[in-house]
């Protein structure tokens, strides 16, 4: 009976250990305007290809809601949000556009999710080829507090023609070389927060990351600024 209790007690030890060393799930959930085909061919594999081998917990879902046609349906983008759970760890969209009566609603279920913890990180995004640029005060995501706004590199460091543009954008990011121009930029800075997300509180996050842009010299704060390795 006594050799039974110690070998009890080893094996829920054992079972204790295992469990409080399992990492916690990193789940972003992603919003675009994009086919679902395009999140699971592209979107979902460069997330993977790029948090796998230091973050296996890390996972990119898609929440945008679509209609039977399989298109981005705006008008169930409010019911989307506001059934985000506290199983997501961080949001993500991919576009911004103008701000407007239209989607007022949305930035105001988005302005309630980021007080209420939830971190939002966002594209800076570029207008319909039918519109100009404007600043990004004038833009649903700029609209919205300490949203993470991020812009992309061209080469040379250029930011990306016709984006929209200001002091709200956290940085501009230069993905992969062979993404360059293609939107990846503002996904590759989302990998590399999924990735370093434990070494933070989640309310710590927006505050340390516009503390290390305000300390950059450089006018885009780099990924390597933000997540030392």
């Amino acid at each position: 009976m006594k050799k039974l209790s110690i070998s009890c007690f080893l094996g829920l030890l054992g079972m204790t250990l295992i469990a409080k060393a399992a990492p916690t799930p990193v789940v972003v959930g992603y919003f675009t305007k994009e086919p679902p085909s395009i999140f699971e061919t592209k979107t979902k594999p460069f997330f993977v290809e790029q948090t796998q081998k230091s973050c296996p917990q890390c996972e990119i879902r898609n929440l945008t809601p679509y209609n039977k046609a399989g298109e981005y349906d705006p008008s169930a983008l409010p019911a989307a949000i506001e059934g985000v759970g506290a199983g997501v760890t961080f949001l993500f969209f991919d576009w911004n556009e103008r701000s407007s009566e239209v989607n007022q609603k949305v930035v105001d279920l988005l302005s309630r999710k980021t007080a209420e913890g939830h971190l939002l990180v966002a594209s800076a995004g570029v207008p319909p080829t039918n519109e100009g640029s404007c600043p990004l005060v004038n833009t649903l995501m700029g609209k919205v507090p300490n949203a993470l706004i991020i812009g992309e590199l061209e080469e040379r460091d250029r930011l990306l023609a016709q984006c929209y543009f200001g002091p709200e954008m956290l940085s501009a990011i230069r993905p992969p070389k062979a993404l360059i121009g293609q939107g990846y930029g503002p996904l590759y800075f989302v990998t590399r927060l999924a990735t370093h997300w434990d070494r933070r509180g989640s309310s710590e996050w927006v505050s340390y990351l516009k503390a290390r842009k305000a300390k950059t010299k450089r006018i885009w704060a780099e990924l390597e600024e933000f997540f030392p390795r």
